[in-house]
């Protein structure tokens, strides 16, 4: 038997454990020459890789390169991990290394325009797909797919669909087509087909979700029905669409939610959710289970039917009461919560969070602003500011639970500014005045061509217009602060 044939096979079938056996078996195998032990280890790398043991995976690639230096594929597959360890410079060095040894190698370019769009080298990037495509015309899917991506972030929609769309063609089967075919749909308001092919997103080998021993929720009558909801990606994806825990709820189940320990606190109080089973914890055993951003789907949800009720979550009136005295003792007509930086490990985080430095452009003698971030960030805020702060310090949240003191003091705020976080989330779902700044190339919930959202009724949304260029975002939120007056509560 061919080892290393087998093991690739049944690689490709998801039965990692006895591939890497397969592949362990051609490296303890005396007879085989140093190239078939050299392609052991890069295949071991791509399967640690898909497992997400990025340290494994490039001491797999290492190994290999070591024994066959002029390996193209090892070096480019290598750029890849070292991309997920954040080791960009080595990352797009490894690329460069392996197209230098084989510059026809389509798959390298593709590779080395995939880094160089998630650090946000657009230009660059493009130029690589296309050389990809130029060595590989037909059935490039990876870069067809990839040249989407880098188009949507530069907001050239339309020619981001027609390559999305390509690349289905080429691949129907393609899961992360799907899902960017899904996100572009839905930027353009069309949520019959967007919320459809957004089910693709649960076949995406970058997504990991829970399973259960009970069958999934597809539609039908929920009254006397136990309905678990779990949490996906972002905490402010959660925050966002718990709305529709309300919904189930009113269709008679008896619902459960199942998330990370950061939210349990904030929605334990909710009065449409029953019980709350922080992960891993194992949940117990219901009539369904439905992934919490399906739910837009399963409710045939559309621009006019979103569920758009706010306030949809409360702050503790313990904790209001205290940050209602604290914000009285700070000075200023207008109290205004600012929160510049999401997720650093966001795919988009280096077009979605704000340089904190922009934010002096709001400086007003009468305002006084509040720093309202929470993990990253932080380390921004310095005495040189330009702004009058008031900074509730570490003690934000540090006693009472994640968000629990944050929700409590952006109840009391005149404005909430900022990028598009977990943060700004939860200020809609307060429904507390709130201004998102939002790129040219928004994540799909914010649409186009509007500065209103359907999701949040308490929300402006000023946009770029021009990619990477704040000011004329920082410099109408200035003008239109001017003419803010205090809320009454």
């Amino acid at each position: 038997m061919d080892n290393l044939a087998h093991g690739w096979k049944i690689h490709q079938q998801g039965l990692h454990s006895k591939a890497e056996q397969a592949y362990q078996r051609e490296l303890n195998d005396p007879t085989a020459p140093p190239q078939r032990k050299a392609l052991a280890w890069c295949y071991l790398g791509i399967l640690y890789y898909d497992l997400g043991k990025y340290s494994q995976s490039l001491i797999a690639y290492n190994t290999a390169i070591q024994m066959h230096p002029q390996f193209p594929v090892a070096l480019s597959n290598r750029a890849n991990t070292l991309s997920a360890l954040k080791r960009i410079d080595e990352a797009i060095s490894s690329c460069e290394a392996a197209i230098e040894l084989k510059p026809e190698y389509s798959t390298a370019w593709t590779n080395l325009g995939t880094i160089r769009t998630n650090c946000g080298q657009l230009d660059a990037a493009i130029e690589c797909f296309e050389k990809s495509l130029s060595f590989l015309p037909n059935d490039n899917e990876p870069a067809h797919r990839n040249l989407g991506a880098a188009l949507t972030y530069q907001g050239c929609f339309q020619d981001a669909l027609r390559h999305t769309e390509r690349a289905i063609q080429i691949n129907p089967d393609c899961a992360e087509a799907h899902r960017n075919h899904a996100t572009l749909t839905l930027l353009h308001e069309d949520f019959e087909h967007g919320w459809k092919e957004y089910e693709w997103r649960i076949q995406c080998k970058d997504c990991k979700f829970p399973e259960y021993p009970f069958p999934r929720y597809t539609g039908g009558s929920l009254s006397g029905k136990s309905l678990l909801l779990h949490a996906e990606q972002g905490l402010g994806d959660s925050v966002h669409f718990i709305r529709y825990a309300q919904l189930a709820k009113n269709a008679g189940a008896h619902v459960l939610f199942h998330c990370p320990p950061a939210l349990c606190k904030l929605f334990g109080h909710l009065p449409f959710i029953d019980q709350i089973i922080p992960m891993p914890s194992a949940p117990p055993t219901c009539d369904f289970y439905l992934p919490l951003m399906s739910a837009p789907h399963i409710f045939q949800t559309r621009p006019e039917t979103i569920p758009r009720d706010t306030p949809y979550i409360t702050p503790d009136l313990k904790l209001t009461k205290q940050w209602k005295t604290w914000l009285s003792q700070q000075p200023g007509r207008l109290k205004v919560g600012i929160v510049w930086q999401g997720n650093p490990d966001h795919p988009a985080d280096w077009q979605r969070s704000l340089p904190f430095r922009v934010l002096n452009g709001l400086a007003h003698p009468d305002v006084t602003f509040i720093p309202l971030q929470l993990v990253h960030g932080g380390e921004q805020l310095t005495d040189e500011t330009a702004l009058h702060i008031a900074d509730p310090g570490e003690q934000l949240d540090r006693d009472s639970g994640p968000f629990m003191d944050t929700a409590a003091i952006m109840s009391q705020l005149d404005l909430v500014i900022g990028s598009d976080t977990a943060v700004i989330h939860l200020a809609g779902a307060l429904h507390v005045p709130t201004w998102v700044a939002l790129s040219v190339s928004p994540d799909w919930r914010w649409m186009l061509n509007r500065d209103d959202s359907p999701w949040y009724p308490s929300m402006k949304l000023f946009r770029q217009s021009q990619r990477g260029d704040w000011s004329d975002v920082i410099q109408s939120m200035c003008d239109l602060l001017k003419t803010i007056q205090p809320r009454k509560r």
